[in-house]
């Protein structure tokens, strides 16, 4: 059985109900939380092992043990059962991988939590981890990797690892990727799945792990649930210790050198920063808080673990060297013009060491200065370290404010609960301090000594010191070899002076902080919610001039309340220099105001925000409702007393948003395409591209004009008081807001002619791939594409009977495709670690998205699997029962009745009814009636209205983004298939009256997919032929098969004795005999399996082993030493052939626009001749097939610019606009 001790919290814990901690036999600790209000149920397993004891000739095993356990177990041996299940009941799952935690976690409904407890709890006892699952699923590491490659959170993370202890896994690489977990272990004869098994039967031991369940059973059931689901995993033998921190405990994190060197890296987006890091080693002991009381000070110059998470020192050190006040050594570099901003964190968190992390977001003029700004650092450090004693006040008001947060705390949503918890727990012995942890501070004896401790870490001479920007290219003379960043070291001969200079004059210690909350009193008594369902309307009072919406708060019971006012003016978005000028204005108002207000107000749990956006001026003040009324005056008037004339603060914020602009280079291949999509189908819109234009000649003067002009051009103001606030006190704020603002003098105007935000319908496109946009992405480090693929739905804004059935029916649909479209191309096809199907609710309207982000196969290739997928969605909708859509019905009903767990997200729903003038107070409600409304039928009748070819509601529109190579290829597809394409393009130029080139390489891209289609029609079979082009070896994510050795190089790098040889210079070895049938002719299209090699390291090229599939190549498009040596062999021949450079890619790489590559000198390639394909079409089919796309091009470019729809768009006061400006 299990032992249980008894556990009371106050309401203010991260979840509401009673606590029950126990731990199992098997020596597993669990933390029951028992909410019988509960609407939704979370469970978390942490288990305390990560990559820092990934085996060195595996880096990357923890990561990749964590993808293997969703991939099927004993008793749920479907791969998606897991995923399955919790779709079914309104949950989803995750989890990820640390330094020395690896965390498991889902959320569900209350009703299927017992079942998502019984298949989560086999993940720990009985993971399959077939071989074939092991093979494949590394291409998903590799696909994160590659993910993660262009970002540079992850690359210059990386390059700080790189130079710490190579004895220490901090310096390894801990997601891992193809080379380390595939090609590494197959070359140096490591088996890939025994490791996987000997670490998994090594360190998923339940002493290891700590279990959180939250759900509205009592906590005997709860208990009950744990027991049975959870008290198989196996526990320790007798006297066995297991610590996996003890292989590393003694090894320092950095050795001396890295300390005596500074490094300048090279960022990919266009960041200028300054990092310093300053290690914390902890002294030996148990890495666990044992202590009952609170402790004593650590000896001198050490730092315990204990004292660490007991007092939490960064947060006191943090106050003041990351304080923004007039004293403060960020106020005084501002006021240099060196830094834009200054930031304090701790990091690394671990059993044996932690880090404190100063980063500072640098000018250009700052950079210049980096040495300087050091100086003033460390000299601001040795004043803070040469004082008597921390000073006492300084202790008082962090821990005042602390308990203020602690005590009107709010429940977290059921999954982040369990998942802190459960990290709570591994690093504390008794269950009273699972709950606090060191989220509230704590007081004792040892605190000040403590703060003391850390401060003697904080030196010059323990400093890890990083400078990024990309001035720093040309000098770049190493390569961090994971992600390819460039950096060089430089010596820090300054450093004998830094330990010793002394604070620059002015600064000092912060003042008292001015916005401490003086009461907590609640001014309305909590109630108990009768009914989910259960909805109080807002109190409104309307004039001319302004609508103002009150809630008193009687549900959440904080002392907090949320203020928001909306300006309604087209002015700021009236062009693209007024936008221009008012993201800088937004900018320099909030730094202009950091040092003086803003950050006292933050630091005091109070909140501000200005943004403008189509509606016109947004506003927002929230928090303690004891100071919210002054500080929001106060903020607003200093708002519009701010003079923006200011020149070095427009000089900074507006390189800031000309770095931002910049940067949009380097996002995500998805988010680009995301972009492109809103820009096409958001009227109005101002562009990125309008934006730098803008920007280009900008001055502070023409903001200073913009932010005047600004505050006179309101025609309407609208707000929002809810929270602990009293009826009487929202009407006096109210009032005071107009005097300030003056709105008796708004130009006012009828609701009509507010500034709204506007969608444009895509027109419909029943046969075709609909409306298509192609980019490039610009980012050189990044080798994904991404395709998406979306079917707009209708307008979120109506409320009317017919979209809230339309809504329901397309949510159902999702539900029903999303596990099989990410089970089928993400699990199963390895195209990306990006996969997803979902409802996209956007500004007013609601589409079906398909999106998958990878580079295993081009934006083409992934466009036709998506299209495959959906040619075999209807049997899928087919294959489930009324029973099944039901189901899912009522699962997504009950989420959309689930109740916001914290009051601001409460007051976000009814904000967003009024700005969208919707007011459909009870919108989750009559959702959820429309979705248990839901039937089969409707489902089928949805994908064929909305999305299936010849739908009368299908309007598609596909975004693709890619590097240039990945759209290169396509241009050389196109060169190939569209000779009448290209006379598309001169048409289609016509009909849009210089149309820019966005619209044209759409019209060409829809007219080749047409000619495919029709060409299709009458040969199945279409030959494509393989590019000369070739995919770069890391790139190549798709499932592996069984047999590792195909990607390994082999053994004769070059040509051995025994090859044969031809007088062009190319060798072959026969590997394995044909059928003995004749070989092709050199005019022929064949199928072949290939893994190709460099000559000069072995490093892989390119391997269709890696797709899982046969590759059609027409032989005269492939390099010469293919051509001669296909032409030898016989079906099902297999031969390795060695390819001298002149035969292969070329001396010096191919330089053809479209298939451009870098020199591969000699290459080495297995081939296997699978056999001939079946003829191409005969070419007056081919004809056919390209009068049959001119049409259809014709009649697609035709409906784009002259169809009339029957509603014009989904706000029906707007024109409609279909692509207004595509160039953007």
């Amino acid at each position: 059985m299990s032992s249980s001790t008894a556990c009371a919290v106050k309401s203010t814990a991260p979840c509401r109900g009673e606590y029950k901690p126990i731990t199992l036999r098997n020596g597993l600790r669990v933390l029951l939380c028992s909410d019988r209000a509960a609407d939704r149920a979370a469970a978390a397993l942490d288990v305390h092992v990560g990559f820092f004891n990934d085996p060195p000739a595996v880096q990357g095993l923890a990561h990749f043990c964590e993808h293997m356990l969703f991939l099927g177990t004993e008793p749920f041996p479907e791969e998606n059962s897991f995923d399955a299940y919790l779709t079914a009941n309104s949950g989803y799952s995750n989890a990820y991988t640390e330094a020395e935690d690896t965390c498991f976690f889902f959320s569900c409904s209350t009703a299927g939590l017992r079942s998502a407890l019984e298949r989560f709890g086999t993940f720990f006892q009985k993971p399959l981890f077939t071989a074939s699952a092991t093979e494949r699923e590394v291409n998903a590491i590799n696909s994160e990797h590659l993910k993660n490659v262009p970002n540079d959170v992850f690359r210059l993370g990386q390059v700080l690892n790189y130079r710490a202890n190579p004895a220490h896994p901090y310096h390894q690489f801990g997601t891992g990727n193809i080379k380390t977990l595939l090609q590494d272990t197959a070359g140096t004869g490591v088996n890939l799945r025994a490791e996987l098994l000997r670490y998994y039967r090594r360190y998923y031991r339940a002493p290891l792990m700590t279990l959180c369940i939250l759900g509205d059973a009592s906590p005997d059931l709860l208990a009950s649930y744990a027991e049975q689901f959870f008290g198989g995993i196996p526990g320790a033998a007798e006297g066995e210790r297991l610590e996996p921190s003890a292989s590393y405990a003694n090894q320092p994190l950095f050795l001396p050198e890295a300390f005596e060197q500074g490094v300048e890296a090279v960022p990919v987006a266009d960041a200028r920063e300054l990092q310093v890091v300053f290690p914390v080693p902890f002294a030996p002991g148990t890495p666990i808080v044992t202590a009952e009381e609170a402790p004593k000070s650590p000896a001198s110059g050490s730092m315990t673990s204990g004292s660490w998470r007991w007092y939490n020192p960064s947060s006191h050190v943090g106050s003041v060297l990351g304080h923004e006040g007039p004293h403060s050594l960020c106020a005084l570099l501002r006021r240099r013009g060196w830094i834009t901003e200054l930031e304090v964190s701790g990091a690394d968190d671990t059993d044996t060491f932690a880090v404190v992390v100063v980063s500072m977001e640098l000018t250009e003029d700052g950079l210049a200065h980096k040495d300087e700004i050091l100086e003033l650092l460390f000299g601001y450090l040795n004043f803070l370290r040469g004082l008597p004693a921390w000073p006492q006040e300084l202790l008082a008001e962090n821990l005042q404010l602390s308990e203020a947060a602690w005590a009107s705390r709010e429940t977290d949503g059921p999954m982040e609960a369990t998942v802190q918890l459960a990290g709570n727990m591994q690093d504390w012995k008794f269950p009273r301090d699972y709950l606090r942890a060191s989220t509230r501070l704590r007081d004792g004896p040892g605190l000040a000594g403590t703060v003391d401790a850390l401060l003697h870490f904080l030196r010059a001479d323990n400093s890890i010191i990083t400078a990024v920007s990309r001035k720093f290219e040309d000098a770049g003379n190493e390569t961090e070899p994971w992600y390819g960043t460039r950096f060089r070291r430089r010596p820090l001969s300054q450093q004998p002076r830094w330990l010793r200079v002394s604070a620059a004059p002015g600064l000092g210690l912060p003042d008292p902080n001015p916005f401490l909350p003086r009461s907590l009193e609640l001014k309305a008594q909590k109630v108990k919610i009768s009914s989910k369902n259960a909805i109080v309307l807002p109190e409104s009072k309307i004039d001319k001039v302004w609508q103002a919406f009150f809630r008193q708060d009687t549900e959440y019971g904080v002392p907090k309340a949320g203020i928001f006012i909306e300006l309604r003016t087209k002015y700021p978005r009236s062009s693209a220099r007024a936008a221009a000028c008012a993201r800088i204005y937004e900018s320099m108002f909030r730094q202009a105001l950091q040092e003086t207000l803003l950050y006292d107000a933050e630091v005091a749990g109070l909140a501000f925000n200005f943004t403008t956006s189509m509606r016109g001026v947004e506003l927002f003040f929230g928090g303690f409702d004891n100071r919210l009324p002054d500080f929001a005056l106060t903020a607003l008037g200093a708002l519009l007393a701010f003079d923006a004339s200011d020149a070095r603060g427009f000089r900074a914020q507006a390189d800031l948003l000309q770095r931002e602009l910049d940067s949009f280079a380097t996002q995500a291949p998805a988010g680009q395409a995301a972009y492109w999509s809103g820009l096409a189908t958001v009227v109005g819109e101002i562009s990125l591209k309008e934006l730098r234009q803008a920007l280009d000649g900008l001055t502070a003067r023409d903001v200073a004009a913009f932010a005047s002009a600004l505050w006179t051009s309101p025609v309407v103001g609208v707000s929002l008081c809810e929270g602990n606030l009293r009826p009487q006190e929202a009407d006096s704020f109210i009032a005071k807001v107009k005097e300030v603002l003056k709105a008796e003098s708004f130009k006012v105007a009828p609701e009509s002619e507010w500034p709204t935000p506007r969608v444009a319908k895509i027109p419909v496109n029943s046969v075709g791939p609909g409306v298509v946009l192609v980019n490039q992405i610009m980012d050189p480090t990044e080798e994904n594409s991404a395709v998406e693929v979306s079917f707009q739905g209708g307008s979120t804004r109506s409320g009317t009977e017919a979209d809230f059935k339309r809504l329901s029916e397309l949510q159902v649909l999702a539900a029903v495709l999303s596990d099989e479209f990410y089970e089928e191309l993400r699990t199963r096809q390895q195209l990306g670690y990006v996969v997803g199907c979902r409802l996209d609710r956007g500004e007013g309207t609601f589409r079906l998205v398909f999106l998958v982000q990878g580079a295993v196969l081009g934006p083409l290739q992934v466009l036709d699997r998506i299209d495959a997928f959906l040619d075999g969605a209807m049997g899928l909708i087919n294959a489930k029962s009324e029973q099944d859509i039901a189901a899912l019905a009522d699962s997504l009903a009950e989420a959309r009745l689930v109740r916001p767990q914290q009051l601001l997200e409460s007051s976000q729903r009814r904000w967003a009814e009024i700005c969208s003038r919707s007011f459909r107070w009870q919108r989750r409600l009559e959702e959820a009636l429309a979705l248990k409304a839901v039937i089969k039928a409707d489902v089928q009748e949805a994908f064929l209205r909305w999305m299936a070819p010849g739908g009368a509601e299908r309007r598609r529109l596909v975004s693709i983004c890619g590097p240039g190579e990945a759209l290169r290829t396509a241009a050389a597809e196109l060169k190939g298939k569209g000779a009448q394409a290209a006379a598309m393009a001169s048409l289609a130029s016509a009909q849009l009256r210089a149309a820019p080139l966005l619209v044209l390489a759409a019209a060409i891209f829809v007219a080749w997919r047409a000619s495919q289609w029709a060409t299709a029609w009458v040969a199945p079979l279409r030959v494509q032929a393989v590019p000369k082009v070739q995919m770069r070896a890391e790139a190549a994510e798709a499932a592996p098969t069984a047999a590792a050795g195909r990607y390994a190089p082999p053994a004769d790098l070059t040509a051995p004795p025994s090859a044969e040889r031809s007088p062009s210079g190319l060798a072959w070895q026969v590997l394995e005999k044909g059928d003995g049938g004749l070989p092709p002719l050199r005019s022929d299209t064949i199928l072949v399996r290939y893994t190709g090699w460099r000559a000069s390291n072995g490093d892989l090229i390119d391997s269709s082993y890696l797709r899982q599939e046969q590759t059609k190549v027409k032989i005269t498009s492939t390099i010469e030493g293919w051509q001669e040596g296909l032409q030898m062999m016989a079906p099902g021949e297999k031969r390795r052939f060695w390819i001298p450079a002149e035969l292969s890619f070329g001396v010096e790489g191919i330089d053809d626009p479209e298939e451009a590559i870098g020199p591969l000198g000699d290459t080495i390639y297995d081939v296997e001749f699978v056999t001939v394909t079946e003829p191409d079409a005969d070419p007056i089919f081919v004809y056919i097939g390209a009068g049959a796309a001119f049409l259809l091009t014709l009649t697609t470019i035709f409906s784009a610019v002259n169809e009339e729809p029957e509603r014009r768009e989904y706000e029906t006061s707007a024109p409609f606009s279909v692509f207004e400006r595509p160039d953007k």
